[in-house]
């Protein structure tokens, strides 16, 4: 089907269907045109055909490149991973240590405060108390 198709096409623009009877081919002006016509329209098949193939090695290479990233994405990701397991114990145990630092440093702050209020320095020291109290019982029972 196809090839009957392009067949028709190139007889159709080339004008093969067009007898050159003896009249015609006498004419040096007609042939001319004719000969100018098939150029014509062989440059463009040619042009159409140059394009195609420019848009599908540009397609190509995009897909390509995409599976590239791909797999060096999986292999980092699989570096990574390995990575993570290899220091996942030391990272526990710095975890505790950085907890049980900020709850010290949190009940200190918080005497500190309790102890200037008892002297008497209110305002910003209440408010302070105030915000500590509620950021404890936020934490305590995991509110953001």
């Amino acid at each position: 089907m196809a090839k009957i198709t392009l067949f028709i096409w190139w007889r159709k623009h080339f004008h093969l269907d067009n007898k050159l009877d003896t009249s015609i081919k006498n004419k040096e002006g007609d042939i001319m045109e004719n000969l100018g016509s098939m150029l014509l329209g062989f440059a463009s098949l040619v042009s159409a055909l140059i394009t195609l193939g420019g848009f599908s090695f540009v397609i190509f290479k995009f897909l390509e490149t995409n599976k590239r990233q791909d797999e060096e994405i999986k292999k980092n990701r699989e570096e990574y991973c390995d990575i993570i397991k290899k220091h996942e114990g030391d990272q526990i145990i710095q975890f505790f240590k950085i907890k049980k630092e900020q709850r010290v440093v949190v009940n200190g702050m918080r005497a500190c405060l309790d102890g200037l209020h008892q002297l008497s320095c209110n305002g910003k020291v209440t408010e302070g108390i105030n915000e500590l109290d509620n950021y404890l019982n936020d934490a305590a029972h995991d509110i953001d």
